[in-house]
């Protein structure tokens, strides 16, 4: 029972250490991505298209690009008092 406990843990152990390997190899080249990604959505549009003059235009307000981000805050309510009164 022990020697497949044991075999277990071992494959376990080299599956974790596999996955880091091909994270410090790959790693560096996820940062090269941007270099060859279009995340434009004009580029896949007509040249003519309303969305994409929208898009042109609304650069122009833009002074750098940026990333948007959405925070949840969620406040629990307080715990009643043994009273009753909230």
């Amino acid at each position: 029972m022990s020697g497949r406990g044991g075999r277990v843990t071992l494959i376990a152990v080299a599956v974790v250490l596999a996955w880091l390997v091909i994270g410090a190899v790959a790693g560096p080249y996820s940062g090269r991505l941007s270099e060859v990604a279009t995340n434009d959505n004009a580029a896949f549009l007509p040249t003519d298209a309303e969305a994409t003059r929208a898009q042109d235009l609304a650069g122009r307000f833009v002074d750098r690009q940026t990333i948007p981000a959405l925070v949840v805050y969620e406040r629990r309510p307080a715990s009643p008092t043994p009273t009753g009164n909230g």
